[in-house]
């Protein structure tokens, strides 16, 4: 079988493609907070946002991790000449530039980073990147409280009583069985096993050990913790360590 032909690729034309995606946008309130407006629902134009006032725009994609230097993209190599990482420092809206915050997401380290043999057996098959970005803040002042007059005229809105005349019977089982089944209760969507279940499925929550460096050869003598993304991310922690000494997670201090 032949070789897969491999593509050169430029980053910068993946994340543009990435940012043009609808779906890969959202915008949230910030829990717990107050939302002080109601929105009516609305028909919102194809690859538009409906967006609170107050809500945290969100932007997350998976095609390439952010703020890393890539050695591939899958199997295909990186354009000569062309930027091998990426970052997202501000997000413009309208004429003003907002601040923004990273967001990271789980990307598969091997098809973006060269490693060898050892890497492969030592190191985790999947390690978290910045993968987009959040803007928005919850700081917002209001004005001068306005006081309102509040009246309202109560009305008996339900019919007249009317009499009529209660029988009673007794149903069959087989009937009763049928009435169970094919009655309104027995139609209703409510029923349906579908509706029971939670509208979000729960997410697993990977934490990744603490990692350190330390000299296997004098052991804890020379240990000492990562900061920052290099506490949790062996890929950055390779990065930040200082020659001759390995990585190892930190509970092995006290072995």
């Amino acid at each position: 079988t032949p070789d897969t032909p491999r593509v050169s690729l430029r980053l910068l034309t993946l994340l543009e493609a990435e940012i043009r995606q609808p779906g890969n946008w959202s915008a949230q309130l910030p829990i717990g907070n107050e939302a002080y407006v109601s929105l009516a629902k609305l028909t919102v134009p194809e690859g538009s946002l409906l967006a609170h006032p107050n809500a945290t725009l969100r932007f997350t994609q998976k095609r390439l991790p952010l703020g890393k230097t890539l050695d591939k993209v899958n199997s295909n190599s990186i354009e000569d000449g062309t930027p091998r990482s990426l970052t997202i420092d501000a997000l413009l809206l309208g004429a003003a530039t907002t601040p923004t915050r990273p967001l990271q997401d789980f990307f598969a380290a091997a098809q973006f980073l060269e490693h060898n043999e050892e890497d492969k057996l030592s190191k985790p098959s999947f390690d978290k990147f910045d993968a987009g970005l959040e803007a928005g803040s919850s700081d917002y002042v209001f004005g001068q409280a306005v006081a309102e007059p509040f009246d309202y005229e109560e009305v008996n809105l339900s019919s007249p009583a009317a009499t009529g005349l209660l029988s009673r019977f007794n149903l069959a089982r087989d009937h009763l069985g049928l009435a169970a089944q094919l009655g309104a209760a027995g139609r209703s969507g409510l029923r349906d096993a579908a509706v029971l279940n939670p509208l979000d499925a729960p997410k697993l929550k990977i934490n990744p050990p603490p990692l350190a460096e330390a000299d296997s050869l004098q052991g804890a003598a020379l240990a000492q913790n990562f900061t920052g993304v290099a506490r949790t991310s062996y890929w950055h922690a390779e990065e930040r360590k200082q020659a001759g000494l390995n990585i190892i997670e930190a509970f092995e201090f006290s072995l």
